[in-house]
């Protein structure tokens, strides 16, 4: 909910660091003919990225993510040693166009079998969805993989609405967790019972400017950005989730964010470019904060693999995590990277079979949160052979390390996550820019609202 704000355009910089993730990857798919799905072996042995024959899986994805799929298909390779995988690679060059003319090939039934990293390739996955473009995969995993839907997180299976089908895998997870100095806890009264929903850090945030005005409570270079996933907004409630948001105190976030980065008018934080010396310009700000020499709550990790901020920030002698909470008091994940099967592709079979072992190959690693438990705790484990030694060594610097105590909270915030897969870039484009307008003070929050209300009219009729 804090984000590292890079220098870039204010409707741009209203995204959420994940949103913004996936708006700079965004690209497209090549066409071709449906063949028919036999689940059988097929001819030539070899994953080719430029191939004409009609009897291949053709497999749609960004360029720059090829090196990704290297371990999911030497094991594809091994057990079926006869299904020639084509992978249809997409430049990030040419990355409107080719949006485009994947959705409508998509569309048209001329797609590909499997999309890897959907809300790269696609305007908008969510209309594509609605339009029938996706297979169900529940029955494909059931039937033709060892996975179920009880190997994945909580929520996985409900990525773009509630029910008892699934469209879209997201492989990834992430949610902050922030980084609470124990001397500004005991300061300010906080307590881990304080801090439940989303709304209780306005109380938070009010004490910490009442003590200490003009201050950051985390870092000139991270904002507090009320994204209105954690305020209830889901894309499947259609027009309710203008409601929603008002029910749920969304103006509340905005007035935060408006009241400390917008007092003038325009945005005052501090913004990372393109140059060495401005990463090393926040590495210095950064430091101060590990060093405790300015009044600051803590800092945030971006994600529960990043322990390092944690670390450097005292560990479990000075610190203590909070995770992000939402307006109901859930912890609320964001997928990423999801896997979809063409509705019209006759080799959803063979696309499944590929599926489980992108997940048991490409996000097993365990460097990052995943959506399937093994791979969570793949990760856990790595990360206790990391941080968990007498001593870590960071930027030249000895720490103590870890106890049980630190991961097994980990353990715990991962399994209470729910995983939301927010793929509808257009919305949130459109929304932060009203919401830029609002911080601005050129638009009162009711005609702010009401553009909302009105843009969401108009998307869900079309």
């Amino acid at each position: 909910m804090f984000d590292m704000r890079k220098k870039q355009s204010g409707e741009t910089r209203l995204l959420s660091i994940l949103m913004t993730a996936t708006l700079l990857m965004t690209t497209g798919c090549s066409s071709g003919e449906p063949q028919e799905d036999t689940g059988q072996a097929l001819e030539n042995d070899s994953a080719q990225e430029t191939s004409t024959s009609p009897d291949a899986l053709r497999v749609c994805l960004v360029d720059r993510d090829v090196g990704d799929l290297d371990a999911a298909l030497e094991s594809f390779k091994k057990k079926y040693p006869d299904i020639n995988v084509e992978l249809e690679t997409i430049s990030v060059d040419n990355l409107e166009a080719e949006k485009a003319r994947a959705s409508s090939e998509l569309m048209a039934g001329e797609g590909c079998d499997l999309y890897y990293y959907v809300e790269n390739l696609l305007e908008d996955p969510y209309k594509a969805q609605q339009a029938g473009a996706f297979a169900d995969l529940v029955p494909l995993l059931e039937k033709y993989t060892e996975l179920t839907p009880e190997d994945f997180a909580d929520g996985t299976f409900d990525t773009l609405e509630n029910g008892e089908e699934c469209y879209i895998i997201p492989l990834l997870q992430s949610f902050p967790l922030f980084v609470i100095r124990k001397d500004m806890q005991e300061k300010l009264g906080i307590t881990t019972d304080s801090w439940k929903r989303i709304q209780d850090l306005r109380s938070i945030l009010d004490a910490f400017y009442e003590m200490y005005p003009g201050e950051d409570p985390f870092s000139p270079y991270e904002s507090f950005n009320p994204g209105m996933e954690y305020y209830g907004f889901r894309i499947w409630q259609g027009t309710d989730n203008v409601g929603i948001l008002n029910e749920a105190d969304w103006k509340g976030g905005l007035d935060i964010m408006k009241e400390t980065r917008y007092p003038e008018g325009t945005y005052n934080g501090l913004q990372v470019g393109e140059m060495p010396e401005d990463y090393e310009k926040k590495d210095q700000e950064d430091e101060k904060i590990y060093q405790n020499q300015i009044p600051c709550l803590g800092k945030e990790m971006s994600s529960a693999d990043n322990l390092e901020i944690y670390i450097r920030m005292g560990g479990e002698a000075d610190a203590d995590l909070f995770p992000e909470y939402d307006a109901q008091g859930q912890i609320s994940s964001f997928g990423l990277r999801g896997i979809a099967i063409s509705e019209s592709s006759q080799r959803k079979t063979d696309a499944i079979r590929l599926a489980q072992e992108i997940i048991m190959h490409n996000i097993s690693v365990g460097i990052q949160m995943t959506t399937w438990k093994e791979g969570n705790q793949i990760l856990l484990e790595n990360l206790r052979q990391q941080y968990g030694s007498g001593e870590v060594a960071l930027n030249g610097k000895v720490y103590p390390g870890l106890t049980d105590v630190t991961f097994e909270k980990l353990e715990t915030f991962i399994n209470q996550a729910i995983p939301y897969y927010p793929v509808y870039v257009d919305v949130q484009t459109h929304i932060g820019t009203y919401m830029e307008e609002y911080l601005q003070g050129k638009v009162s929050y009711e005609e702010f609202m009401k553009k909302v209300e009105d843009y969401l009219e108009i998307y869900y009729s079309e």
